[in-house]
């Protein structure tokens, strides 16, 4: 998002929501942040809040295919409904 490479693990969701809370809170705060490949990006609250939206879209985005596939192997009839259920795809890039 805007450059950096940003994880999307539950730690980094709930540091995220932490920097949304202080953007949200004083919209002049820059945020120091760490990407993914360590490197060091400052942030400011428009960012901070595209990178929260973006991460929380694409986590909401994972659930749904989980569901999607729960729901398909729930609804299994035999052996051969399961072998057409495929988990490698219709994931969000």
């Amino acid at each position: 998002v805007a450059g950096v490479s940003i994880a999307t693990d539950a730690c980094t969701q709930s540091k995220l929501s932490s920097a949304l809370q202080l953007v949200q809170d004083d919209d002049q705060i820059i945020i120091d942040w760490k990407s993914t490949d360590g490197s060091w990006v400052q942030l400011d609250a428009a960012t901070v809040t595209a990178i929260a939206r973006a991460v929380g879209l694409h986590v909401q985005a994972c659930f749904t295919r989980e569901r999607a596939i729960h729901t398909a192997i729930n609804d299994a009839a035999d052996h051969d409904d399961l072998d057409d259920i495929n988990i490698s795809t219709g994931w969000p890039t």
